[in-house]
């Protein structure tokens, strides 16, 4: 049987198959790319100094694990908040500010949920 003009070529199963091996281009995408962050959380008002910086200190491991960098981290002390938030009325406000890549932030959402001293936080992207 001869080979007809197109059988040298690759099929489109094969170079589909070929390209779903690599990883997914969105993510690949996605992790690359790096953006300017401040990041505002509120402690617990029972936790103490050396607590506190140890949870600024985790979430700035995780927000430089991607290759990032965080640039300051303010502390601006104890504050009456808003409104009470499970009836906490005063917390610790700290604003960590960098530059990270957008594949940090859904671990440093996990990380700050499952942290019970926190009460809230926020991510605020500053660059365009």
């Amino acid at each position: 049987m001869e080979a007809g003009p197109l059988s040298s070529y690759p099929s489109f199963f094969l170079l589909l198959s070929l390209s779903a091996v690599k990883s997914n281009p969105i993510e690949r995408r996605n992790a690359a790319k790096m953006h300017s962050y401040d990041v505002a959380i509120i402690i617990r008002p029972g936790v103490d100094e050396e607590g506190q910086q140890a949870i600024v200190d985790r979430l700035s491991q995780v927000l430089a694990s991607d290759g990032g960098e965080v640039t300051q981290v303010d502390n601006w002390g104890r504050r009456r908040l808003a409104y009470p938030i499970n009836k906490v009325y005063e917390g610790y406000y700290y604003f960590i500010q960098g530059r990270f890549s957008t594949s940090a932030l859904p671990e440093l959402e996990r990380t700050a949920k499952m942290t019970e001293d926190i009460v809230r936080h926020m991510v605020i992207r500053t660059d365009e």
